[in-house]
């Protein structure tokens, strides 16, 4: 019967040997690398020459070749092709590698094989593209505008943030707000830092890498600002427009309550001006506005005095 223990056992058995470390697998197959580095620098544009050592500790002789496997494209030329070693004997492989003005700086994983007739060794390594002095010069011209970029936004963002109106949904996780926009320059004022520090130890190859992030995070400031500038001039209509409600609003009850006022004046007013008691009252009171004298007199005698006239009129008898 099949026990669970022993299929652990033999599932365990498998991992390790997928996992087993080169020098292991080296022991078995009787080659190993003697002398190899774990870094090959190489100046873009420009090629390097290694030599990779290898010796055969096995009982028999073995021939085997050397072949790399890498991500970045770069060429390597690799003398002698195929090597076969005795028990004991050692041997060198001359690598050449040339890299391409083209290619990006950078730290990429690589891999040392040595492959034959009962040979399968594998040993881990890295190739690093580093930087022409006119690339340096163009990182460093680099860090000093995203270094102006940073300080025109921190200027900008006191701006945005001092119209302190803000619109956010409930419930929308991706708003842009004044703390979130704080937080992404803090990490920003780090990158920089950090670059600042790798171009003075003339570390470009860490200063080009921190250099790509720092254009991400301020390309990313700069959205979100604009982006909160938008939502406040959004905010900012938005009160005046209900600002403009309520007044109009207001006045427009305002008006409408006089007329209506108005009109009701008017009703009372002709209502009861139709009343019997009224408007003998009305004719009452109106005897007493009436003028004493129903017209002047005509005809004045007219008297020069002087320089002066004088106007004398006769009353009616």
């Amino acid at each position: 019967m099949f026990k669970p223990k022993t299929a652990l056992f033999a599932a365990t058995l498998i991992l390790m040997s997928l996992l087993a470390p080169s020098s292991i697998l080296a022991e078995e197959s009787g080659v190993v690398f003697s002398d190899a580095p774990s870094e090959v620098q190489i100046t873009a544009g420009s090629s390097s020459i290694v030599d990779i050592k290898v010796a055969n500790t096995g009982d028999s002789a073995k021939t085997f070749e050397l072949d790399i496997e890498t991500a970045v494209p770069v060429s390597a030329s690799i003398i002698p092709g195929t090597v076969t070693l005795k028990k004991g004997e050692s041997s060198a492989f001359k690598v050449s590698f040339l890299s391409s003005s083209t290619n990006t700086i950078n730290r990429y994983p690589s891999k040392l094989k040595l492959r034959g007739e009962g040979v399968d060794v594998v040993k881990e390594f890295f190739i690093v593209i580093l930087p022409t002095a006119e690339k340096k010069f163009e990182i460093n011209n680099n860090y000093l505008v995203l270094l102006n970029r940073y300080e025109n936004l921190k200027k900008r963002f006191e701006q945005v943030k001092g119209i302190g109106c803000v619109l956010v949904e409930a419930g929308d996780v991706n708003a842009v707000t004044p703390k979130a926009i704080v937080d992404s320059l803090g990490d920003l004022n780090d990158n920089l830092e950090k670059t600042r520090i790798s171009i003075k130890e003339n570390d470009f190859l860490t200063a080009s890498i921190e250099e790509e992030k720092g254009r991400r995070m301020t390309d990313k400031v700069e959205a979100d600002i604009n982006s909160l500038k938008a939502s406040q001039e959004t905010c900012e209509d938005e009160k005046l427009r209900v600002s403009g409600y309520l007044t109009g609003g207001f006045i427009g009850t305002a008006i409408g309550v006089i007329v209506i006022l108005v009109i009701i004046g008017l009703v009372v007013y002709n209502h009861y001006t139709r009343l019997p008691k009224v408007r003998k009252l009305i004719r009452a009171e109106s005897h007493y506005l009436k003028p004493k004298t129903d017209s002047l007199p005509r005809n004045p005698n007219v008297t020069r005095v002087g320089r002066d006239f004088r106007y004398e009129f006769k009353k009616k008898r």
